[in-house]
């Protein structure tokens, strides 16, 4: 069954109508407007909530650089450059707290770049094995910022002849004496 408009259709009512009509038109108008400002207010709110958003990610952001450049400096102070009588000094001091014996500490040749220096020293050490991983230890958490690069850990020995038969001793006559020879460096920020 097909709709049929009416051709008898009486505009008259609607013209004695009118006042509820133009009243409903415009509630209906308004409500659309309304719908309208809404929804781009609620888009505007949307944008203003993620800016708002990033804004706090931006900031936690800085706070995060503000920490690493406060800590950055603190490295800065550590790595400034120091007189290698100092570091020997420092080597020195982490041998003797761990109640080892320094039997030569000789410095490597520097090496320069346009920011860093990089200065190396081989060391050989005598001491019981505990004692040297002491040592170890006191060197690698040290504030001068040391770094051992190479070790090389072996039985001290001299050899001592004796009446009856012939035997090798360790140094001081231990059996349990080790000797370490030990590469250690240490890079610093130039001035």
């Amino acid at each position: 069954m097909a709709f049929e408009f009416n051709r008898n259709f009486d505009i008259s009512f609607l013209l004695s109508k009118q006042k509820i009509i133009l009243f409903i038109l415009t509630v209906v108008l308004s409500l659309l407007f309304a719908v309208g400002v809404y929804k781009n207010q609620k888009q505007e709110v949307q944008k203003l909530e993620k800016k708002i958003k990033e804004e706090k990610e931006l900031n936690e952001i800085v706070d995060d650089i503000k920490l690493q450049e406060k800590e950055f400096t603190e490295y800065l102070v550590e790595f400034s450059e120091k007189d290698p009588a100092f570091i020997v000094e420092e080597i020195s001091g982490f041998a003797r707290g761990s109640g080892i014996k320094i039997s030569s500490l000789a410095p490597q040749k520097k090496i320069d770049s346009d920011i860093f220096s990089i200065l190396s020293f081989d060391v050989k050490v005598e001491g019981l094995y505990h004692r040297i991983g002491d040592f170890l230890s006191r060197l690698e958490s040290s504030p001068a910022i040391l770094h051992v690069i190479e070790i090389n850990l072996y039985k001290a020995v001299i050899s001592r002849k004796k009446r009856t038969k012939r035997r090798r001793k360790t140094v001081e006559g231990r059996d349990d004496i080790l000797t370490a020879d030990i590469v250690i460096s240490v890079a610093f920020i130039k001035e």
